[in-house]
């Protein structure tokens, strides 16, 4: 007879799978799109996602649950082991999981108070005698220096397990977070995976222990131990060799483009992705030009076709622009969402350890906009107010496209290790106190706006540029003009201008000091997952403008098919020469097969490349051969040694001797005319066919 407690884990086992079979579970608080109905207990209401996630930020899952069930009222407290899931990847409350000594969550944010900004590092770790130590430190231009400390509160985390050995935990924060935890078996496979795929990226244990529920669903399922994380070379440990080394920076990288090279290796082409799990199909991609207007007008114009027929579609078309949206076509479809999981982009795409993501902006870059509608769209910003498109468009800051990878994953839950060009985000910190200076101090904003009266009266345009980082030049040299202006005038108004003076100098501070990090320190975490508002794409289509996501990786598969392709066509100029001599042509074909064979065979980039390489030297050594055996038979031809005829000689070396055996003719002095010419024919068609040999390419 089962007892009381399988009872209750059977029980509860039944109530899980109806409620996903009949999609009523009640116990997720699901991020809905803007705008969208949400009903949760007795709640029905209008409820933004953002605000949703601030609040279950602040004041947990827990008190959000009671929240919302309540209809904003106190209520009765849930249970004491019930988490609230947000997604498919659930949000685990402090309550709810245990840090061991020495155990930590570290995170990276930009502080943007007091007319500056300054990189902040985050720290909240577990002390030996069971204290949580929280420290704040603050970048300064002699590196990160601490400026508060105390007593810390555990985060909420985000969580995924298999409910057996497998689970993977992240801090739930708006920051970038340093540090992760997982098991041993989704470590060890991670690593394989890594390793596999040519990657310099491993991820190796860093800390102490975090103690989770095996399921969150199911308080009764037991724990299980999770290990901290933090990313590290392929490099051995010299005081741990079982150990990978740990590293702070990877080079001095940090654009995504180039950073994400560190995960998906170097193995191989750069393909896209399409399809899912079990009928994937790849087409090569170029980076940063993929071909997003092609995919899009495939998706549209053919309804029915199949991500096989798409990797089709786009071979010989790796790359594209994205300088003009998206089709209105496209974009509109009434079963967009369902035709992109078919394909396996945007919401659909979904990578895997070693692979990664893409996503781009596709729209023409913002032009320059007069000053006094700038003035009037900051005016509503600082309101408030609603913008209209233009005005948006002119105080968002977007993305050309973003590159991230996957280093760990259970089920469809992954981690991403990723960073990106921090110089664009200092020109966009820059830019906000900018604007608020111009904002500020009517003083300054007058000055502007006769500095541009002045330019129109010399025939310029007198616009202000919308491009964050145009801008903000273009304020830079107003401030200096500011400057020089007030100290070589009569001063009616000193304070005015000394606040004007010193939110300047401020700005300057920001860009020598509080942004002078080592960017290729600054990567962090993220988790994404398969639920609504956990993809990829949904997670950073706010920060790009029409913007579409790719699966991507570099595959071995493409590379052979590519160069399979290439020695062909190599093999072909070749075997269609008709110059060759019979003795060297025969052999073509074998050399091909044994050739093509090894090429087929190898598992590794290097050994492709190997193939390519001794298949290039091949031809050349026949090319070299076949040169020198024609410009034998001329010599011979002219009553010469061919020995003459050095066999390593260049093409133009040879072709010097060969002209000279032709103008002379000495080897028919005692032969009739007819037979000369006849011979001197050959001896021209012989150097015919040594010219068109040489001409042959094979690199």
């Amino acid at each position: 007879m089962p007892s009381k407690a399988q009872s209750r884990r059977e029980h509860a086992r039944l109530l899980r799978r109806k409620r996903r079979m009949t999609g009523n579970d009640s116990s997720d608080v699901q991020m809905m799109p803007q705008g969208a109905l949400q009903h949760t207990g007795s709640v029905s209401r209008w409820l933004d996602p953002g605000n949703s996630r601030q609040l279950q930020q602040s004041i947990g899952n827990r008190a959000l649950g009671r929240f919302l069930a309540g209809g904003g009222q106190r209520a009765t407290p849930m249970p004491a082991h019930a988490p609230a899931p947000i997604q498919r990847y659930v949000a685990i409350n402090p309550q709810d999981y245990t840090m061991g000594a020495g155990a930590k969550f570290s995170s990276q944010s930009i502080d943007s108070t007091g007319g500056g900004s300054a990189y902040v590092m985050e720290t909240t770790e577990m002390s030996p005698a069971g204290n949580l130590n929280y420290t704040r430190e603050k970048k300064g231009a002699g590196g990160f220096a601490q400026t508060n400390a105390g007593v810390g509160a555990k985060p909420t985390i985000k969580y995924s397990s298999d409910g057996a050995s497998k689970a993977i935990a992240l801090e739930l924060t708006q920051a970038e977070p340093k540090v992760f935890y997982a098991t041993s078996d989704v470590k060890a496979a991670s690593n394989a995976k890594l390793e596999q795929v040519g990657s310099a990226v491993r991820i190796e244990t860093a800390g102490e222990t975090l103690t989770a529920p095996k399921d969150p669903n199911d308080p009764t399922a037991g724990t299980i131990a999770l290990q901290m994380m933090q990313p590290a070379s392929t490099e051995k440990d010299t005081h741990n060799p079982l150990s990978y080394k740990i590293l702070d920076k990877f080079g001095e990288i940090s654009e995504c483009n180039s950073f994400i090279k560190f995960i998906v290796g170097n193995i191989g082409e750069r393909v896209g992705v399409f399809g899912q799990a079990g009928n994937e199909h790849e087409a090569i991609v170029s980076e940063e030009h993929e071909p997003t207007h092609e995919i899009a007008d495939f998706a549209q114009n053919q309804p029915t076709g199949t991500a096989s027929g798409l990797a089709q579609h786009l071979k010989g078309t790796p790359s594209g622009s994205h300088d003009a949206p998206l089709p209105g076509g496209y974009t509109g479809m009434h079963n967009k969402d369902t035709r992109d999981r078919q394909l396996g982009i945007n919401k659909g795409a979904l990578a895997d350890v070693g692979e990664g993501y893409v996503t781009m902006s596709n729209t023409a870059m913002p032009g320059g906009v007069p000053f006094d509608e700038y003035l009037t769209g900051l005016n509503k910003l600082k309101a408030g107010q609603a913008l209209t498109p233009a005005e948006e468009k002119m105080f968002t800051y977007k993305w050309g496209y973003h590159y991230a990878g996957i280093v760990a994953r259970v089920n469809n839950d992954a981690i991403s290790l990723e960073n990106y060009n921090r110089g664009t985000v200092m020109e966009w910190e820059l830019d906000k106190h900018y604007n608020d200076l111009v904002h500020q101090y009517q003083a300054f904003r007058d000055f502007v706006r006769n500095f541009v009266a002045a330019e129109q009266v010399k025939g310029n345009s007198g616009e202000i540029p919308s491009i964050p980082k145009l801008r903000r030049a273009w304020y830079k040299e107003r401030a200096q003009e500011w400057q020089k202006a007030v100290t070589d005038a009569n001063q009616q108004h000193v304070a005015i201008n000394q606040q004007i003076t010193a939110a300047i100098e401020k700005i300057n501070k920001t860009q020598s000091e509080g942004m002078a990090v080592a960017n290729a320190r600054l990567f962090h975490f993220k988790m994404y997952g398969d639920a609504p508002g956990q993809s990829f794409h949904e997670q950073w289509q706010g920060a790009l403008s029409d913007p579409m996501t790719l699966r991507i990786r570099q595959s071995l598969d493409a590379l052979r098919t590519a160069s399979l392709e290439t020695l062909n066509t190599k093999f072909g100029v070749m075997e269609q020469s008709q110059e060759l001599p019979t003795g060297l042509s025969q052999g073509l074909g074998t050399s091909k097969v044994n050739l093509t064979r090894r090429m087929q065979q190898a598992d590794s980039n290097s050994e492709i490349s190997g193939a390519m390489k001794g298949a290039i030297d091949y031809l050349k050594d026949i090319q070299q051969r076949g040169i020198v055996q024609l410009a034998r038979r001329v010599a011979t031809l002219a009553g010469s040694s061919p020995d003459k005829v050095p066999a390593q000689g260049t093409p133009e070396a040879i072709l010097r001797m060969v002209d000279k055996w032709i103008s002379k003719g000495w080897a028919v002095r005692k032969s009739t005319k007819d037979k000369l010419t006849a011979r001197r024919t050959q001896q021209r068609d012989l150097r015919g066919k040594i010219v068109t040999l040489a001409a042959l390419k094979f690199d």
